[in-house]
């Protein structure tokens, strides 16, 4: 499955979770996670995962 950034995907960061991808690198992806407090919707924090970390956590819909 190909991550495309501005899309959003569910991943499992110990609960499942949407996350916005900003941006992919070659063994990065960073992304911030959905947020019911914010008005935007979106945290301001990006976080960063290792690719592969990504795609293990990712639920395939």
């Amino acid at each position: 499955m190909e991550i495309t950034a501005g899309n959003i995907y569910r991943i499992v960061l110990g609960v499942n979770c949407e996350v916005k991808v900003d941006k992919i690198t070659d063994t990065e992806i960073e992304f911030r996670v959905e947020s019911k407090r914010s008005k935007s919707g979106w945290k301001n924090n990006v976080s960063v995962m290792l690719k592969e970390d990504f795609m293990s956590r990712l639920i395939i819909q």
